[in-house]
């Protein structure tokens, strides 16, 4: 974890983008590094926290798809709806993850897991389609 948190600050600070408005490089890898320290020093507690930091940051970046989907549809981009779709559904996932009914361990790696699958899979389409519409999302920018 140190070491990607390490990578993603080095990319924010060297990428040849100067308009990083869809980088989040520098977060996640403050985020990583804070959570390589913490199973550093205590194993215990990051095990106690993961479900809570991984709920928190699903639905941040849910909420960032929500906005997408807002600038989609002020540029008048038919694909506004799917955004708004992903961003929902990430947002029930993060608040599942918070809420966790789950008693057994076992239950909640396994259900973590497919999360963090489906997540990774909802973010790919959706970055596909922000990247596919980028000039409309630049265009409201420009307004």
């Amino acid at each position: 974890m140190l070491l990607v948190g390490l990578v993603n600050i080095y990319k924010y600070f060297t990428s040849e983008n100067k308009l990083n408005v869809f980088s989040f490089n520098l977060a996640y890898g403050v985020l990583l590094i804070i959570g390589g320290i913490f199973l550093i020093i205590d194993t215990t507690i990051f095990a106690k926290v993961f479900n809570v930091i991984l709920g928190i940051w699903i639905i941040i970046n849910s909420v960032t798809k929500f906005q997408y989907g807002i600038i989609l549809k002020r540029a008048d981009n038919k694909d506004w709806t799917y955004t708004f779709l992903v961003s929902i559904l990430m947002f029930l996932w993060g608040i599942t993850l918070l809420i966790n009914p789950f008693k057994s361990a076992l239950t909640i790696t396994q259900i973590i897991g497919v999360f963090i699958i489906i997540y990774a899979v909802l973010d790919i389409i959706d970055n596909f389609i922000i990247r596919r519409n980028i000039t409309d999302v630049l265009d409201v920018f420009k307004k």
